[in-house]
């Protein structure tokens, strides 16, 4: 057997493979409470807003380094030498959302409440910016929502010795970001329901 496959595996080793990009974020919203006192103890909460997100993405290569950091090869572009001046096309994506919340809370005695309430939260999409060696693996993940239910209350006795807070909530997750590592590479992912 010809060759030395032990100094191959040292010397690919020692390789480093850079991956960069510009980012352009843009968002918008409005947003909007109004709170209504329904009786001397009861209040109720509704909440909206709107967003608009643009993402871009630009000026994207990958190179790979010899050991003492010297470009050797572009594997995004795919280029047989290091070229510092080419880049993926640029990649762009937006998302729009409507999230708000919905309270009710509920005060009785001094020092003692209770509040019910409803959210519904938008985290935007997103680049996974983590791609060495294909232009498939730079992609955009969905935006992730959140349906959040929470019950809470406070209350104050034994003459305002004893107090007892406590809270239940539940949180449904769609899409939600997660990493997920593939081989030795970490990538943003969409989880789905959780």
């Amino acid at each position: 057997m010809s060759g030395n496959p032990v100094g191959l595996v040292g010397k690919l080793a020692t390789m480093n493979v850079a991956h960069r990009f510009d980012q352009t974020r843009e968002s918008q919203a409005i947003f909007g409470e109004v709170v209504w006192t329904l009786t001397d103890s009861v209040r109720s909460t509704l909440a909206l807003r709107y967003t608009q997100d643009s993402i871009e993405v630009s000026n994207a290569p990958a190179i790979v380094s010899d050991a003492n950091g010297m470009p050797q090869l572009s594997t995004l572009p795919l280029v047989v030498h290091a070229d510092a001046s080419a880049f993926l096309p640029v990649i762009e994506d937006d998302y729009s959302d409507v999230s708000g919340r919905v309270i009710l809370d509920y005060t009785f005695g001094a020092g003692n409440m209770t509040y019910m309430s409803y959210s519904k939260g938008y985290r935007s999409g997103a680049i996974n910016g983590t791609a060495y060696f294909s232009e498939d693996q730079l992609t955009f993940v969905e935006p992730e929502n959140l349906d959040a239910y929470e019950l809470w209350w406070k209350s104050r006795l034994l003459d305002e010795v004893l107090q007892i807070n406590g809270a239940l909530f539940y949180y449904d997750y769609t899409d939600q970001q997660t990493q997920e590592i593939v081989g030795i590479t970490p990538f943003l992912r969409n989880a789905g329901e959780s």
